[in-house]
């Protein structure tokens, strides 16, 4: 926001509704079925657990797997991150500058 203060610019932000659901998870995360939901039983009739492939809000994991996804985006789009904070991500191209900040 200072950089954008101090260089006059326009600045706009967006909300990424449900952003660690994109995330894929390299471990194996299993997760037993929440209270009320009703799942496949074994022999013995306990729940069945789900091998989880998608990062999801509550583990402890989802912000660096949701981060690493972003990071691979943005710079096959041609971004590089500061130096001074790796969340911040610049383009310069034709003579105009962007910032983005995650």
């Amino acid at each position: 926001m200072a950089v954008a203060v101090a260089e006059g610019a326009h600045v706009h932000t967006v909300d990424v509704n449900l952003a660690f659901l994109y995330a894929d998870i390299d471990e194996a995360v299993y997760m037993s079925p929440p209270r009320g939901v009703s799942w496949d039983r074994d022999s013995h009739g306990r729940p069945l657990v789900r091998r989880v492939l998608k990062a999801i809000y509550g583990f402890k994991q989802s912000p660096a797997k949701w981060y690493e996804k972003a990071d691979g985006v943005l710079t096959a789009f041609g971004l590089r991150a500061t130096l001074s904070d790796p969340c911040v991500y610049v383009l310069d191209r034709d003579g105009v500058r962007l910032y983005l900040g995650m």
